[in-house]
């Protein structure tokens, strides 16, 4: 009977200890759960914003591309005038003198 109590005591002990272990993983477990959470919803928040940026380049983009193929259609169009101001010019010069 000697040799029980100090068996059941160090029992009872390690019990109680196991328990404050295991109450704390679990408490951790949560914070860290949480911690995942919120990362991932500003993870998510920020690619979602990168689409839009992207989104509005490649829209950016696009208006560009079409703005410089306008002023070459009009660059050529006043290549053209020019010339023909000057066949103009050569005409009026010859009829004048």
């Amino acid at each position: 009977m000697d040799m029980l109590v100090p068996i059941i005591v160090a029992l009872i002990t390690s019990g109680f200890s196991l328990i404050g272990i295991v109450l704390t993983v679990m408490a951790s477990s949560k914070k860290t759960e949480t911690a995942i959470q919120v990362s991932q919803a500003v993870t998510t928040q920020r690619i979602d914003d990168l689409a839009k940026t992207v989104e509005k380049i490649d829209d950016t983009v696009e208006r560009i591309y079409t703005i410089e193929k306008t002023v070459e259609v009009h660059s050529e169009q006043i290549k053209v005038a020019n010339h023909r101001i000057e066949d103009i010019e050569k005409v009026i010069s010859k009829g004048v003198a």
